[in-house]
């Protein structure tokens, strides 16, 4: 489902957060609607946007019912998998695969034609710099950024790179270790394309909650407790799935 600007509303979600302290409920609405009003796709000529969650949601969903129809109990034999832990790993990947669209430099190119959406980004914590070289954002990958950002939660090297890789070009080699987010921010490589230019402590932080509170929603979404039950090696049947 697409939505445009005046037909999406952001939800006050004041209410749900009363026992918190001020700090605390504030960060913690502000992240709640930046993980619903980020973009994952636009029409180019209209105004028309689809939210990163929905996408991930949708995906998931196909990835279920694609597994539920199509996939066969030797398919995980073949993966040296449980078929519960291949259709874990399936829908937790479903479910994150385009978490390096919730990056500065990502939203900044595709809000470009959504002006008021990106004043709303804006209004919730987010620091748009006010221009990138058009090279930059061209060459810069969200599978990869996916792939990094992945990695810095502490995902499995396997699965990571199956969301670096998702659309069939895997990171050149050294890229990943020049983009460890837990350097020094001056050792990261496109470090502004992740955080942004200006204000980057706050983009910093806001950024870390919401793709926490995006791998905490495909955890859940896949049935698995922590980042820990995903399987640490992975054969290359289960990597093509």
């Amino acid at each position: 489902m697409w939505y445009n600007d005046e037909a999406y509303r952001i939800i006050d979600y004041s209410n749900h957060f009363q026992t918190m302290t001020t700090q605390r409920r504030k960060r913690t609405i502000m992240t709640s609607v930046l993980s619903k009003i980020f973009v994952a796709k636009s029409e180019k000529e209209k105004d028309f946007w689809l939210p990163l969650w929905m996408h991930h949601m949708d995906t998931a969903g196909i990835m279920e019912y694609l597994l539920d129809e199509f996939v066969s109990d030797s398919f995980s034999e073949s993966c040296c998998l449980e078929s519960k832990s291949v259709r874990q790993t399936a829908v937790f990947l479903a479910m994150v695969h385009d978490i390096g669209k919730a990056t500065v430099g990502f939203q900044y190119k595709i809000t470009q034609n959504l002006i008021l959406l990106r004043e709303r980004i804006e209004h919730y914590g987010i620091c748009f710099p006010d221009s990138y070289e058009s090279d930059k954002l061209h060459q810069f990958s969200h599978g990869t950024a996916g792939e990094v950002i992945l990695r810095y939660f502490e995902c499995p090297d396997e699965i990571a790179e199956i969301v670096g890789a998702h659309h069939g070009m895997p990171a050149e080699n050294g890229t990943i270790m020049d983009s460890d987010l837990s350097d020094n921010p001056n050792d990261i490589q496109d470090f502004t394309m992740y955080y942004g230019s200006q204000n980057t402590a706050k983009n910093t932080v806001q950024l870390k909650a919401v793709w926490q509170d995006m791998i905490e929603s495909a955890l859940n979404r896949a049935e698995l407790k922590s980042i820990d039950e995903l399987p640490q090696a992975l054969s290359v049947e289960a990597r093509m799935l």
